[in-house]
């Protein structure tokens, strides 16, 4: 996985914002450094076959430490706000690399991405590793140990997400925080207050047992670097 300082690159002033990347990348061009996207979103490059972009990397999702947690014990939200749409002519490979997470407890915590089909539906397109932090605030890790790239094909729309717990139903209490003073995302959020909390099965949609809501408002503080080519 690239360096923190490739794979939330750093603006000209010294700070560590969102920002939309603007490269031209073609065969043999160095890796381009992830951009942090705000929605809607999308990376732009070119110089790739076809009306491809060549290679890619962006970033889905929001940076911060501190905030409140929920009360539900079982937990799997998909934010619908912070989204990349593949606008180019060609499929894309997406391989998710990393993830930055805040920690409000010791509690695990699985790393999602989700694929927003029309209806909308909510597939589940890669599955991370469950991480128990390593401490309280500001965690980084590596997406997966095993690679989990995934094919995005022109008009599709993928979205960052994660799961308390680990993805099979083992739920965990609450582990990422919400930022109530920040502008708030909408969010699609599947909970209950039980030990079983929604399963994410990959290339499967999320069930919606228990209860659901697709216009739940709040930032949740984590975010997925992802490489692509296409």
């Amino acid at each position: 996985m690239p360096a923190l300082d490739d794979e939330f690159p750093t603006s000209p002033d010294g700070t560590r914002r969102r920002f939309l990347a603007k490269a031209a990348v073609g065969a043999g061009a160095a890796w381009v450094a992830p951009a942090i996207l705000s929605s809607p979103a999308q990376a732009e490059a070119s110089g790739g076959q076809g009306g491809g972009p060549g290679q890619i990397g962006f970033t889905l999702g929001h940076e911060g430490e501190g905030g409140n947690l929920d009360g539900a014990t079982s937990l799997l939200v998909v934010n619908t706000t912070v989204t990349f749409i593949n606008t180019f002519a060609v499929p894309l490979s997406i391989d998710p690399a990393g993830w930055e997470f805040d920690a409000s407890s010791l509690n695990p915590v699985t790393p999602l991405v989700v694929r927003i089909d029309p209806g909308p539906s909510y597939v589940v397109v890669a599955i991370g590793d469950t991480q128990t932090p390593a401490s309280l605030g500001l965690n980084l890790a590596a997406f997966s140990g095993v690679s989990t790239a995934f094919t995005l094909n022109p008009g599709e729309t993928i979205a960052p997400a994660f799961v308390h717990g680990n993805n099979d139903g083992n739920a965990s209490p609450p582990v990422i925080p919400f930022n109530n003073n920040a502008v708030a995302d909408n969010n699609y959020i599947v909970f209950g207050f039980g030990a079983t909390s929604p399963q994410a099965v990959l290339n499967g949609a999320i069930s919606n047992a228990g209860f659901s809501d697709g216009l739940f408002s709040r930032r949740y503080q984590f975010r997925i670097s992802f490489n692509g080519f296409g």
